[in-house]
């Protein structure tokens, strides 16, 4: 299997993360279909850009604060009476045509002072790649939960076929029964007839049930990121889940691990970031600048130049703008309240995906032990019918209303242990429990002065 994952992440890097089209020599685990995912899902590739198009808008944000080096060239035709005197010059076989004029500026500036607009700038792109960083483990963790939640609903459908196949099978035996005792006229003809329809309606569900399971395979290896035309045989089973953890233990992990929450927060301090950048516009501008012209009627100054330098200060002061830089304030600010809003809520729904995951796993272990219950009942009662039928003491209908409860049950219980499982993915997901980075190693780090880097080294799990 490792050559398989090995093939499908080589193929995915070679063709920009497109469908892997080897097929499979065995089937796959779980984990396995869930690493598959985790390669080459398309909403984690463009969470890894929206990370990289962060780390280079910081990039700027910082080099905005350093020195920067300019050059412009001009070259023009020039006349008027303005050179007049410099012409009858040149005609005398003295000085210049003043036919063209070239000139070269050589500039190196750097802020000295901005009112904090870099700064803030900078500060706001930090937060945004550090909430970038967590927006790529939670898109992770949406991928691992979408991956679990496919391959068990294809186990549910595998459990379902057989459920059906064994169905049609009973009813198929049944009706030889029928046959044999209509034959000799023990039975009525409606029994035959009933039978014939319960059969073709099994068989019905089998089919649907066959359909269910191509949709399902088909689901899951989109997730996974392979071609549908590649055969994929799952090697687990569904399996019972353990004991249910309390809700208020799993609301408190949640709140401190999921990876969304802390990138809500930091979204926040970036928009704090960007108002106190936009404030800058009422503080004066302190430049440092040094400067050299050169100016001639030759393109490269061969004769008859000048050149000229300066260096010093410049000191800018929007005094007046209309207005302007008031509204970028204001607007600023309502980034800011929205983030602030966006950030509660982030929470709220957190709050709110623990407590229906919790709900929907503890339902699904009742049920499972109220569904096995119910399908060793249906068993027996299933068994009863056929022999009292078979003895002539009981009606086809019992029979066929005993198979079809012994259907119910059966699929019930599926049902619930699928239920059972994909809510155990469900709550995984709605508490963070974390792939690739720790989120309260993150934070901490984050916290102490690092670089987004430095935290992703200090947060990374390692197994």
């Amino acid at each position: 299997m490792k050559r398989a994952l090995l093939r499908s992440f080589v193929m995915g890097i070679l063709g920009g993360f497109s469908f892997v089209s080897v097929a499979f020599g065995e089937t796959l685990t779980l984990s396995e279909c869930v690493d598959m995912a985790l390669m080459n899902h398309r909403s984690i590739e463009q969470a890894a850009a929206s990370r990289e198009n962060a780390r280079w808008a910081l990039s700027e944000a910082r080099r905005s604060a350093g020195p920067s080096l300019s050059w412009n060239m001009s070259g023009m035709h020039i006349g008027g009476s303005s050179y007049a005197q410099g012409r009858l010059q040149h005609d005398l076989g003295n000085g210049p045509s003043y036919d063209n004029e070239f000139a070269h500026t050589l500039s190196l500036q750097m802020p000295l002072y901005t009112g904090g607009q870099i700064e803030g700038a900078i500060d706001s792109a930090h937060y945004q790649l550090s909430a970038a960083d967590l927006q790529l483990e939670n898109a992770r963790q949406t991928v691992r939960y979408r991956a679990r939640s496919a391959y068990y609903q294809v186990l549910q459908c595998q459990s379902l076929i057989a459920v059906r196949q064994e169905a049609v099978n009973n009813i198929k035996a049944h009706l030889k029964q029928v046959e044999n005792q209509y034959d000799v006229g023990i039975v009525a003809r409606s029994d035959l007839l009933s039978s014939g329809v319960q059969l073709a309606n099994q068989e019905q569900a089998l089919v649907t049930a066959l359909a269910d399971h191509k949709k399902a395979l088909a689901s899951l290896k989109n997730i996974m990121g392979v071609s549908p035309a590649v055969e994929l045989e799952l090697a687990e089973d569904l399996q019972m889940v353990g004991e249910v953890p309390d809700v208020t233990d799993c609301a408190g992990y949640a709140f401190r691990h999921r990876p969304d929450a802390l990138a809500a927060d930091y979204n926040v301090r970036s928009a704090e970031a960007d108002v106190r950048s936009t404030k800058s516009g009422y503080q004066p501008k302190l430049n440092m600048r040094v400067e050299k012209d050169v100016a001639g009627e030759g393109a490269l100054y061969k004769h008859d130049h000048n050149e000229a330098w300066k260096a010093g200060v410049e000191v800018s002061w929007n005094i007046f703008d209309n207005g302007v830089t008031s509204a970028k304030v204001k607007e600023a600010n309502a980034r800011l309240a929205t983030a602030r809003s966006q950030a509660k809520e982030v929470r709220e729904t957190i709050e709110l995906e623990v407590t229906e995951a919790h709900e929907d796993l503890t339902a699904a272990q009742q049920n499972i032990r109220i569904t096995s219950d119910a399908v060793k009942k249906a068993e027996g009662n299933y068994t009863i019918a056929q022999v009292r039928y078979e003895e002539g003491v009981d009606t086809n209908l019992a029979v066929m209303d005993a198979q079809e409860k012994l259907i119910e049950a059966r699929t019930n219980y599926y049902t619930a242990l699928y239920n059972a499982n994909n809510g155990k993915a469900k709550l995984d997901k709605a508490m963070g429990v974390p792939i690739a980075i720790s989120t309260p190693l993150y934070r901490e780090a984050i916290e102490a002065g690092k670089s987004a880097n430095e935290a992703l080294s200090a947060a990374e799990i390692n197994e």
